[in-house]
């Protein structure tokens, strides 16, 4: 799967050389109304503070990539969803400056869900914003966060 956009850590289509993940993370894009859920990463934070990305974290041990998408969106938005209200996408390796990950990317359609859920942001970030599809480009975003959300919006 190729995405067409410039990309310098996800590799969709083969791990890179030596590929060695050191941890494995799951991520939810949220859409509704052709817009996806961002969250500002906290100033304090150590990795891209102050950027912008979809809810995500990493899978703890014994815990599956589904359950921890679950409690990812949970503990950073303050949204409960249930398992059916997510799909599975895909596993991209991921080669971040000085460690190598598995992403699993999820995608929930909230145009489904009867009225807009309310947001209660946790301390790792300090805004959110359901951000137009088509304006994305000029977003303060994570590394590779545009490139990985064009990969999947459509699907």
């Amino acid at each position: 799967m190729t995405c067409g956009y410039s990309t310098s850590m996800l590799y969709p289509e083969n791990p890179p050389d030596k590929f060695k993940p050191s941890m494995e993370v799951s991520a939810v894009h949220c859409f509704r109304d052709n817009k996806i859920l961002l969250l500002k990463r906290a100033p304090d934070k150590k990795v891209e503070p102050g950027k912008w990305g979809v809810p995500a974290g990493r899978i703890h041990e014994n815990e599956s990539k589904l359950e921890a998408a679950l409690r990812e969106m949970h503990e950073e938005t303050g949204i409960n969803l249930k398992a059916g209200d997510l799909r599975y996408l895909s596993e991209i390796p991921v080669r971040y400056p000085g460690f190598d990950f598995n992403f699993h990317i999820f995608r929930c359609d909230m145009d489904t869900f009867p009225v807009q859920p309310s947001i209660r942001l946790n301390r790792e970030h300090t805004d959110y914003a359901w951000a137009d599809l088509f304006g994305l480009e000029s977003w303060d975003l994570m590394m590779d966060e545009l490139a990985c959300i064009r990969l999947f919006e459509k699907t």
